[in-house]
């Protein structure tokens, strides 16, 4: 038993590093823009009110383009976590099409 949780363990690690981001709070701020210029952000703040870095970078925000895969499903998820005040785990990558701009690929609502 006690291998298999060992091994789980690592294996939830690994999974976390392949993100350049992954912080936990809540959405601070949504905003909608033209698709070409990474359309749909997000910015949080973790639960004492300070700005997340999403990428731990120096962009405060994380984003989608309209061909995302899932991209309604996503807007859907953050606007209800949003509204609902719920906890959001986002998880990120440098986006370099994009100057370095995170992007998003994956979030979880505590």
């Amino acid at each position: 038993m006690n291998k298999l949780l060992i091994i789980l363990m690592l294996a939830v690690s690994a999974s976390a590093l392949s993100w350049d981001g992954h912080p936990s709070g809540k959405i601070s701020s949504l905003q909608v823009t033209g698709d070409h210029n990474m359309g749909f952000r997000v910015s949080m703040n973790d639960l004492n009110g300070n700005v997340l870095k999403l990428c731990g970078d120096n962009h405060n925000f994380a984003y989608l383009k309209r061909s995302d895969s899932n991209f309604d499903v996503y807007v859907s998820l953050l606007m209800a976590a949003k509204f609902s005040q719920a906890n959001v785990t986002i998880y990120s990558n440098y986006d370099e099409t994009s100057t370095n701009y995170c992007r998003i690929g994956h979030v979880t609502v505590d």
